[in-house]
């Protein structure tokens, strides 16, 4: 198949048909043409010769009828514009046998393009210059280091003094000089309770030997046992309690009961262990 941009003045092969009545650049098309011959008339659709702006989608379809023969062929055209597409020759056989040789034709297809006709595309521009820098201080990034090694410090002498579990089971946690209630007064409720989590966290730790102080409130009971001295579901529902006030809008009054009941657990608890 040869495709060609023809002149206005070629027209449309007489008796072929072009469907869609509309192309764009890569539909569809269908060219179809019908012939009245007698019963028993066949016909031989010769080859295509493929082009570069054409793409044959399927074989040549005939349809032989009681008094007519049809073909149509299935094709795409890749370029706009005024458009000729080479049919191939064919050959009508008769019933006798007798053959009529159908020459070559030429088909024109209009094909609108997709993509408008102004060149689109960006002109090239020159590379900007390099971009200023800010100057940076490095004093920030030292008193930072130095805040983290003094945390790291502080954090293992902590460690250390929990190193004896006898003298921390035996001796009553001693009460911090945060003004809890002065909090709760300022509007910071939520921050109370994350103060009251950590002292009953740590005191559990304490009491339970080598229990990681991020310890999972589940597993906690699991961890405990049917056996242990403790009070596991008071403690448990007072963490889940604590956890849900350090994250959920909660009233004063109920944060300030939670931080009693912290510490009315904490002073049974060791005194428990004093005895």
């Amino acid at each position: 198949m040869i495709v060609a941009a023809l002149a206005l003045s070629i027209a449309q092969a007489g008796g072929w048909a072009v469907t869609p009545s509309r192309v764009t650049v890569g539909d569809t098309i269908r060219i179809s043409r019908t012939w009245s011959v007698e019963p028993g008339t066949q016909l031989r659709v010769g080859e295509f010769v493929p082009g570069s702006a054409a793409e044959v989608l399927s074989q040549p379809e005939v349809e032989v009828g009681e008094g007519s023969v049809r073909v149509r062929f299935a094709l795409a055209l890749f370029e706009p514009g005024l458009l000729a597409v080479e049919l191939p020759g064919m050959e009508m056989i008769a019933a006798d046998g007798s053959i009529e040789v159908l020459e070559a034709e030429l088909v024109s297809v209009t094909v609108r393009a997709t993509l408008p006709a102004a060149d689109t595309a960006l002109s090239p521009r020159p590379s900007l210059g390099p971009v200023a820098r800010d100057v940076r201080r490095i004093e920030p990034l030292l008193l930072l280091t130095a805040a983290v090694g003094i945390a790291g410090i502080m954090m293992a002498l902590i460690r250390a003094r929990r190193g004896s579990k006898d003298v921390l089971k035996t001796e009553p946690v001693n009460d911090y000089a945060i003004p809890l209630s002065s909090w709760v007064e300022a509007g910071e409720p939520r921050a109370v309770a994350v103060i009251a989590a950590e002292r009953f966290r740590r005191f559990l730790c304490d009491r339970v030997p080598n229990l990681d102080p991020t310890f999972d409130i589940d597993s906690l009971e699991k961890r405990l046992g049917p056996d242990s001295d403790l009070p596991v579901r008071e403690i448990t529902e007072l963490l889940n309690s604590l956890e849900r006030a350090k994250f959920a809008p909660a009233f004063a009054a109920d944060v300030i009961i939670l931080v009693d009941d912290v510490d009315q657990i904490i002073a049974e608890l060791a005194e428990q262990s004093s005895q």
